[in-house]
């Protein structure tokens, strides 16, 4: 399970059932694969400080989860993956 707020995102439920792992929005430091590459498909990584986190676009809500993290990672992480994103829109 996924679950994201204002300030992080929490993964739970994956491999052991009681492991749960956080990563601060504030500690993000690089969007890689899928989408952030401009690609439509493919795994999709958040690489913070101390940990990452993967996803495929097929995760339940997505498009949902995307958005919420693009508008919260820290802005030079955005910027880096910004023109990927509007050419694979314009396409």
């Amino acid at each position: 399970m996924i679950e994201v707020d204002e300030e992080k995102i929490t993964c739970s439920r994956f491999i052991k059932k009681d492991k749960k792992v956080i990563l601060y929005f504030s500690e993000i430091v690089k969007l890689k694969g899928g989408i952030f590459y401009g690609k439509s498909k493919g795994l999709m990584q958040i690489d913070g400080k101390n940990i990452s986190i993967g996803f495929f676009h097929h995760l339940t809500n997505a498009n949902i989860f995307i958005a919420k993290l693009l508008q919260n990672v820290p802005a030079e992480v955005y910027k880096q993956i910004e023109p990927q994103i509007k050419s694979r829109l314009e396409n």
